[in-house]
C-alpha cells in the first residue's frame, strides 16, 4: 500500500457509507454529495455548494511516524505456465491451448539445452501473449542453429540434426516477488464541506459512528489498519457559505518493493529450477507515487 492508495481506499470506504446502494442510489445523509481523495478545487466546490451538494474529501495529515523498517519476508506470486515444452531425443515439442499463447497471458520464457556430451548449448526464448506456437518453435530453432547448424522447425516441433539431442526443456511464466520494507502510521482527514449547518449535521451523524467502527481499508493482501482520532468543526469558512467538519483518522500500512520472478530458472537453462529475482541493471524505478522503490522485469 502507498499514500495515494490509502487515500483512494479511504475515499472508497467513505463513499460506501454515504451511498450504501451505489452512486446511482440515494445518499444516506439525505442530500447529494461528492466523495473523493484529494483537496477540493475551489471553483468546483463553490459551484456545488451553491447547488446544495456537499463534498466529502480524504486528505493526509502532516503527521507520519515510521513504526518499523525491518525487511519482511518475500511474497511470491508466480502463476503456472500456460504452455509447455517437452523433449524426446532430437525433438522438442511446444504444447498449449489453441494456436497461440492466449491474450492477457503473462510473459513466458522457453529454455532448452541441446547438443551432445561434448558441447551442450543452452538457449532461452522470450514469449509474449499472442505469439503462435509455430513461431516460438521457429525462434528456438534459429537460436540453436547459431551453435548447432541444421536445426529446423516444423509447426510446433523443433528438431536437431543427427548426432545431437535435447537434454532438457522448460517453460517459465512471469510473476512477481514483493517484500515489505517499512511500516508507517499516517494521519488521514475525512473532511465534510457542506452548504448549510444542517447538511453538515446530517453528514456528522452519518459518518461519526461508521468511521469510529472502521478498522481496515483496502484489500486483504494490500490494506491498512484504521483508528479514529477525533473530530472538529470549523465555522470560519461559513462566511463563504461552506460549513466544514473534520474527522481525524490514522492508518497504519506497509510499503513494499516489487520485483519480477519466474518458476524455472529461465535465462539459465542448465538451472534445475527455483524462484529467482530479476533487477534491471540494478536501476531503481518509482513504484506507486514514489513512495516505494522497485525493479522492473527483464
Amino acid at each position: 500500500m502507498h499514500l495515494t492508495g490509502i487515500m483512494a481506499a479511504m475515499a472508497e470506504a467513505v463513499a460506501k457509507i454515504v451511498y450504501p446502494f451505489g452512486l446511482a442510489g440515494p445518499s444516506a445523509a439525505g442530500s447529494p454529495a461528492r466523495v473523493y481523495p484529494g483537496w477540493p478545487q475551489p471553483q468546483a466546490l463553490d459551484a456545488d455548494v451553491a447547488a446544495g451538494v456537499t463534498h466529502v474529501t480524504v486528505y493526509p495529515g502532516a503527521d507520519e511516524s515510521v513504526r518499523s523498517t525491518a525487511i519482511g519476508p518475500e511474497v511470491h506470486d508466480v502463476p503456472a505456465p500456460l504452455m509447455s515444452a517437452t523433449v524426446a531425443g532430437g525433438v522438442l515439442l511446444i504444447g498449449g491451448p489453441d494456436d497461440a499463447l492466449p491474450p492477457g497471458s503473462p510473459p513466458h520464457v522457453v529454455s532448452a539445452v541441446a547438443g551432445s556430451a561434448a558441447a551442450w548449448v543452452p538457449i532461452a526464448v522470450s514469449v509474449a501473449a499472442g505469439d503462435t506456437y509455430s513461431d516460438i518453435a521457429a525462434r528456438i530453432a534459429a537460436a540453436l542453429a547459431e551453435s548447432i547448424p541444421g536445426c529446423s522447425a516444423t509447426g510446433r516441433a523443433v528438431s536437431v540434426p543427427v548426432g545431437s539431442l535435447f537434454r532438457s526443456a522448460s517453460v517459465a511464466s512471469g510473476g512477481s516477488i514483493t517484500r515489505r520494507v517499512r511500516i508507517q502510521r499516517r494521519g488521514m482527514q475525512v473532511i465534510v464541506w457542506a452548504p448549510t449547518p444542517e447538511a453538515r449535521d446530517r453528514f456528522c451523524r452519518l459518518l461519526d459512528g461508521h468511521l469510529s467502527a472502521m478498522r481496515r481499508i483496502g484489500r486483504d493482501d494490500d490494506s491498512g489498519l484504521v483508528a479514529y482520532r477525533g473530530s472538529s468543526i470549523t465555522d470560519e469558512v461559513g462566511k463563504l457559505n461552506i460549513y466544514r467538519l473534520d474527522f481525524r483518522m490514522s492508518v497504519e500500512y506497509a510499503t513494499t518493493v516489487a520485483g519480477a520472478a519466474d518458476a524455472s530458472g529461465a535465462g539459465d537453462p542448465l538451472h534445475d529450477g527455483g524462484l529467482r529475482y530479476f533487477p534491471i541493471a540494478h536501476t531503481p524505478v518509482l513504484v506507486e507515487a514514489g513512495l516505494a522503490m522497485g525493479y522492473r522485469a527483464i
